[in-house]
């Protein structure tokens, strides 16, 4: 059921989003003399205007820029009492206002549709609206951005969203507006707004339903021929591409990801040996039954004499059977809700539990194993024991095929072979010290007579 579990839990990305189906992120490949240079999750800040003013399939766009990926962020809330409070944020993203709607997030206090669309506006998950704001309402509040690309942004806050399910790829606390990116310079409208020059930004896009999304994707190449003309001289080649949203968790594998991604060939052979345990364990159920059945012989034989019936002698067995099996699904349930990536899906495994637990109470009962102990003459003669000896082998055959199969999990994904990251880790628990030295470094870069860094919290 663990196993299940995990492979329940690793096929749900992004299932709560309404109207998944519909959503893509655009991926970008560039070519060189006809060889790819890399293969990348981000875009170009003009692709998502330029799909929606060219397609008519694509019905809206929304872009991400990961700051917190790229940057050391550090947001504060200045008046907080008795002193200012500050955090790191690793999980920072600046969103276009479309963003929220698109993916269907609930706030709980804001408007979705008109939270980002002002330049200087934001919305915190409500962990942080706690941790910043304690009691008050955040609604209104003002935190300070610094990072240590000199920038310096006041911001409102206009939305309170529900802390994330772990089953998604985009894990974020705090949305800037994206709008909030034209102010930094005098170029920055034109940079973050049409350029098809730096690719630094996500790009989702949202089409009709029912779209082909290779039909769609055969369209792209003239929309990049029309808005970088330049390439075919430099003997340069960029190739956009669409990937499903629900798809990316698994299938992915490109530079710039916002997370390592799983890996769909992993959680194939973990279903693959999960299925295994199954039967391996129902084959040993069966073999123990087997073997009780030859020192119960004599009971079953006393009982008869005595007068039971033989609906009373099969009611006996089942009620063993279910005790058996019903103390077995109480200690996984146990540990399913103690989990923590169980959240959503306990309905789906108390129903298969609850299926396995009645298929595996029935079985011995319908197997009948003193009548087929009788057939191969085992009572008559116990060291015949050729269809203990043939489950015994058939268990162990599959022990050694399912921890074969973990053994070569483990070799691939250790070689690199089914989890090539570019060599990049995930810290999900990490902290980090900041030097008081760096952070004067930083323009704005104190509270009172101290440095920032001497005020940060990191609640990981």
């Amino acid at each position: 059921m663990l196993i299940a579990q995990y492979v329940r839990f690793e096929r749900s990305y992004e299932h709560f989003i309404p109207g998944a189906e519909n959503i893509y992120r655009v991926t970008l490949e560039q070519y060189l003399n006809g060889e790819l240079q890399i293969a990348s999750a981000e875009n170009y800040p003009g692709v998502g205007p330029a799909l929606l003013q060219e397609l008519p399939e694509v019905t809206g766009f929304a872009r991400l820029y990961n700051l917190g990926y790229k940057n050391n962020v550090i947001i504060t809330n200045e008046n907080a009492q008795p002193e200012p409070v500050a955090f790191k944020h690793r999980k920072f993203l600046y969103a276009d206002s479309s963003f929220l709607p698109m993916m269907g997030y609930a706030l709980v206090a804001g408007d979705p549709v008109t939270a980002l669309a002002e330049p200087l506006k934001a919305v915190i998950s409500e962990k942080y609206a706690k941790l910043y704001f304690g009691a008050e309402n955040p609604i209104g509040q003002s935190l300070r951005l610094q990072d240590d690309d000199y920038n310096d942004e006041l911001v409102t806050v206009t939305g309170v969203f529900k802390d994330l399910p772990l089953n998604t790829h985009l894990k974020f606390e705090v949305l800037f507006s994206y709008k909030t990116l034209y102010g930094r310079f005098e170029q920055a409208p034109e940079r973050y707004g049409q350029s098809w020059r730096r690719k630094d930004m996500y790009t989702f896009i949202r089409v009709e339903p029912g779209t082909d999304p290779e039909m769609l994707e055969a369209k792209f190449p003239a929309i990049v021929d029309q808005y970088k003309p330049d390439l075919k001289e430099q003997n340069r080649k960029d190739l956009l591409g669409l990937q499903p949203l629900r798809a990316i968790h698994l299938t992915s594998d490109l530079a710039e990801e916002v997370e390592p991604n799983g890996d769909g060939r992993i959680v194939l052979f973990m279903s693959l040996i999960g299925l295994f345990v199954i039967l391996i364990a129902w084959i040993n159920y069966i073999n123990l039954s087997t073997a009780r059945a030859i020192e119960r012989a004599k009971e079953v034989g006393i009982r008869k004499v005595s007068g039971a019936l033989k609906g009373q002698l099969v009611r006996q067995f089942l009620v063993e059977a279910t005790l058996v099996n019903l103390i077995a699904l109480v200690l996984t349930s146990g540990h399913e809700y103690r989990s923590g990536f169980s959240s959503g899906t306990a309905w789906y495994f108390g129903a298969g539990q609850a299926s396995l637990h009645t298929t595996a109470s029935f079985i011995p009962c319908e197997y009948k194993p003193n009548a087929f102990l009788k057939r191969w003459r085992m009572l008559k003669n116990p060291g015949t024991q050729l269809f203990p000896a043939t489950l015994s082998s058939t268990s162990s055959s599959m022990t050694f095929s399912t921890d074969n199969m973990r053994t070569n999990v483990n070799s691939a994904t250790s070689s690199g072979c089914l989890h090539n990251r570019d060599h990049r880790f995930a810290l999900t628990g990490y902290s980090e010290t900041c030097t008081a030295g760096y952070w004067n470094g930083i323009s704005s870069g104190m509270v009172g007579d101290e440095p920032v860094a001497a005020r940060v919290r990191l609640p990981y």
